[in-house]
């Protein structure tokens, strides 16, 4: 099975649904998402891959579990509050949002998403549906996001920590993460 490990996950995830429900996500997808779905759905249909939801589930929480075991920052932002998360990323691109958002079923997502702008919302939950990220970004803005919360950024928005933090770059965050990746490919 060829492909990112992204596009295999959601390939197997896509196998365990119904027909109609896979077909169904299917044709929501962008055109290049299913020219690179649909191989890697034919081959675990020739290799009589069972379809059993409650399997596929298991298999992909084991793996999420072990992601996160090995990565101290899942630990971090999992134990923030929405707060915490919406001070840092409120300033932040919607792409940037959607990164984080879709990397883990976060405790505080429901509460963060219902602080921003319904319009804004959703337009975030649409990219998490599309988004392809490369593993290394995703390292990046999830590690550049925990070392954030561990600095504890204010919560309360005085006037005074709204220009320290503008003066800080806290909006910074993407070019950050930038910076990181250019030293992690060193």
């Amino acid at each position: 099975m060829t492909g990112t490990s992204e596009v295999r996950r959601a390939a197997l995830v896509l196998h365990g649904l119904t027909p109609a429900d896979r077909e169904w996500v299917l044709e929501r997808l962008p055109p290049s998402s299913c020219e690179e779905l649909q191989p890697l759905l034919d081959e675990l249909a020739s290799l009589g891959m069972p379809g059993d939801p409650e399997l596929i589930r298991s298999a992909l929480q084991r793996v999420a579990d072990g992601a996160q075991g090995a990565e101290p920052a899942f630990a971090v932002i999992a134990h923030a509050s929405s707060e915490q998360v919406y001070d840092i990323l409120v300033n932040e691109p919607d792409r940037l949002i959607a990164i984080v958002m879709s990397s883990s079923n976060w405790p505080w997502r429901d509460a963060l998403l219902s602080r921003i702008d319904a319009a804004r919302a959703q337009g975030i939950r649409e990219r998490m549906m599309t988004l392809s990220v490369a593993p290394g970004l995703r390292r990046a803005v999830l590690q550049e996001l925990a070392r954030r919360i561990g600095e504890g950024v204010p919560t309360r928005r005085t006037p005074e920590a709204v220009r320290g933090r503008a003066a800080s770059g806290l909006g910074g965050l993407s070019r950050r993460i930038g910076e990181r990746l250019q030293a992690w490919r060193r």
